[in-house]
């Protein structure tokens, strides 16, 4: 009983509904940013389905995983502590 009411306190903060409410600017923004962080770290230079395995597929190195997922955590660290608004991680 205690845990489902810090769950239910926890899905009520500000930050919760602030992410339900990204509106659809955004939500290009981010996407825009994972398409940088994929060609920048990863040479991938679309996050697109093409429906072809050879173009779907790609054979990436452990160390640009690593780079990438850095990129994106730290993008998102700066969004959600306010140094950086999603619009301007890209730059």
């Amino acid at each position: 009983m205690c845990e489902q009411r810090v769950n239910h306190i926890a899905l009520n903060t500000p930050v919760t509904r602030k992410a339900k409410t990204m509106n659809k600017q955004s939500t290009q923004h981010v996407q825009d940013l994972l398409e940088k962080i994929a060609l920048d770290h990863l040479f991938i230079e679309t996050l697109e389905t093409q429906m072809s395995d050879r173009l779907d597929f790609h054979e990436v190195s452990v160390w640009g995983v690593k780079s990438a997922l850095e990129a994106a955590f730290e993008a998102g660290l700066n969004v959600a502590t306010g140094k950086q608004p999603i619009n301007h991680a890209l730059h």
